[in-house]
């Protein structure tokens, strides 16, 4: 039976001219003890991997190389008796930390860091459905030569969401149904389900979906949640942690390089901005971040996710953080990712958190997970009681993602439907004892602003 571990690829010599394995394999021994830890060379070359990893009997949950090795794993494969599941295995760009010109401790650093929130991210993974899977084949950019023509014509896993039937409400709630920009969820036979060939993979979904009924391995709330942890890790003493969220469906990460930011930058690759919710950003200022970018091209991406719908959701945030005496602009959003001008606007950004010192919160021992789920209001609760002040406020717009539900008197029938098509339970109906008063009741923690009732 195979072991579970990381892979480390000494890349030709050219990682330990800058810093040490050795180092890197203690680090991982410490923070994740049961995990083998392997040392290749050269693994992008042709069956370096695949030898290397027969030899040691190990099934990589993260290699820690070059981008190359990204191809090797994404191939047609048995998924369940493969010892690289392309689905599961995280690669970590070791490599393109090296070229970034930053100090060989910040480098180590980095590199600690970014294998550790890869390594607990992989960790956080669920089972893998064939409904979170599609085939596809590549379609190369580059010249196709005889040498690389039968791994062209291979087709490749990918991975999109799927609707998990036991949790789901079905045409009680379909807010998933509304929020596909791409109309790919539809109804059959009573169930939703997503369209394979239709889905883009942008995870609108996840997000719009109040019961965690829909699964997109690589991308629920639950491994977000573990992969920033480990970027905010207090094992390593990076000074700042600022982190960069990223939309994957309009821009290419490659050609903005945000590595050469700021050594305390940190990228997070999403399938599309949509699938990042208020609830998991102020998680994120809650574990400790001490900034958070939203990147983002309106006019190049697939999700159609609008620049009105995302500054909303930045300006909630914002007004909690000034409620709390947190500077609101630790968190930002930047719509001009392909234009050369984001690397100073991030530059700026970064010497702004740098400058201010770390929020009140990064001091804070302890914070709720996102095991079993909890409420938007259930963290902003937590967050008050964590920096002792009171939870009244007011906002100042309509940016945010609660409800308030007002009833006419006049004019309620006293059919409750309202209280029977609430997807998540904020209104519900009581008859009294005697059958001649109904009453409805609201819970305003429980509302998503979905504006069925």
């Amino acid at each position: 039976m195979s072991k579970c571990g990381v892979i480390l690829c000494e890349c030709n010599g050219a990682v330990e001219r800058r810093i040490s394995l050795q180092d890197l394999s203690c680090f991982i021994h410490n923070v994740a003890p049961d995990l083998e830890i392997v040392r290749g060379n050269n693994l992008c070359k042709p069956r370096e991997l695949s030898l290397l990893l027969d030899s040691k009997n190990v099934h990589p949950s993260v290699i820690g190389a070059c981008n190359a090795i990204q191809s090797k794993i994404q191939v047609w494969q048995d998924i369940d008796t493969n010892k690289i599941n392309p689905c599961f295995t995280k690669v970590v760009d070791i490599l393109s930390e090296i070229d970034s010109g930053f100090s060989s401790l910040e480098i180590s650093d980095r590199a600690k860091l970014l294998l550790w929130s890869q390594i607990s991210k992989a960790l956080s993974c669920g089972d893998i459905s064939q409904d979170n899977l599609r085939t596809h084949f590549s379609s190369s950019q580059h010249e196709i030569t005889r040498r690389n023509l039968p791994g062209a014509l291979l087709p490749r896993y990918e991975i999109i969401p799927s609707i998990l039937t036991d949790d789901c409400l079905g045409n009680s709630c379909k807010l998933c149904t509304g929020a596909c920009p791409v109309e790919a969820i539809a109804d059959s036979d009573g169930t939703l389900k997503i369209d394979k060939s239709a889905c883009t993979g942008c995870g609108t979904c996840v997000s719009a979906g109040p019961h965690g009924a829909v699964s997109y391995p690589g991308y629920s709330v639950v491994e977000l949640e573990r992969e920033i942890e480990g970027l905010l890790s207090k094992r390593v003493e990076l000074p700042y942690r600022i982190l960069a969220i990223v939309c994957q469906s309009c821009l290419n990460i490659d050609d903005i390089n945000l590595i050469a930011i700021s050594p305390n930058m940190f990228t997070i690759k999403v399938p599309s901005l949509a699938i990042v919710s208020p609830l998991l950003l102020l998680h994120a200022f809650n574990m400790g971040v001490d900034g958070i970018a939203l990147i983002h091209d309106e006019e190049n991406c697939n999700s159609k996710i609008s620049t009105e719908s995302l500054n909303s959701m930045v300006r909630f945030v914002q007004q909690l953080l000034d409620r709390w005496g947190i500077d609101k602009n630790r968190i930002g959003y930047i719509n001009k990712a392909n234009d050369p001008g984001v690397h100073d606007d991030l530059n700026k950004f970064v010497e702004m958190i740098t400058t201010s010192g770390h929020t009140p919160l990064k001091s804070i021992a302890g914070s709720m997970t996102f095991e079993g789920m909890f409420s938007l209001a259930a963290l902003i609760k937590e967050m008050d009681a964590k920096l002792r002040l009171s939870n009244e406020g007011i906002f100042a717009d309509e940016c945010v993602p609660f409800g308030s539900v007002n009833i006419n008197q006049s004019h309620c029938t006293g059919c409750s439907i309202c209280a029977q098509s609430c997807p998540t339970g904020a209104i519900s109906a009581k008859i009294s004892d005697d059958s001649s008063n109904l009453k409805l009741e609201f819970q305003h923690n429980k509302c998503i602003a979905c504006g069925i009732c």
